[in-house]
């Protein structure tokens, strides 16, 4: 439903390439940057391109069908809840009060890469400045002692 918002199809090479153009440069394609190693690896250029897509879908309006669905639900009295594959955190944005159930995760919400058992949590970043799509400066809650600096990442199934 994201692409349908203004999303880029990040299932479709080029369309991840022309929402992320230094990956292109690099040669490096979506599957191969949605691995958790990146974040040891390579911590500012992940921020970067997860921060990238962060900075992406909060600034991106959910289209008229999630209200549909909602008003539909509502109208009808239907028990429902969301299962989707998205990771850009549409459904909650909407307005959609039904449980969501999100198999690749969201990353409106973060872990910490120590594995040290802290549940996940809310993303409440207050700034994320990239230059060039490469973390400058990451603004965010930490709740959990073992992350410092950029030592989290989204809560996505990689």
């Amino acid at each position: 439903m994201g692409v349908d918002s203004g999303l880029p199809d990040f299932r479709g090479k080029e369309g991840f390439w022309r929402a992320y153009p230094p990956l292109r440069k690099l040669g490096i394609r979506f599957e191969e940057m949605a691995n958790p190693r990146w974040f040891s690896e390579n911590p500012k250029l992940a921020w970067g391109f997860y921060g990238h897509r962060y900075n992406l879908y909060q600034s991106t309006n959910p289209h008229e069908g999630y209200r549909i669905l909602n008003n539909w639900v509502e109208q009808f009295r239907i028990p429902s809840f969301i299962f989707t594959s998205n990771v850009d955190g549409h459904f909650g944005k909407a307005g959609w009060d039904q449980e969501i159930l999100e198999c690749h995760g969201s990353l409106m919400r973060l872990q910490c890469l120590e594995n040290c058992g802290q549940p996940v949590w809310n993303l409440m970043i207050l700034k994320i400045i990239l230059s060039k799509f490469v973390l400058i400066h990451l603004l965010a809650y930490r709740p959990c002692q073992n992350v410092q600096d950029v030592s989290a990442s989204p809560d996505q199934t990689f």
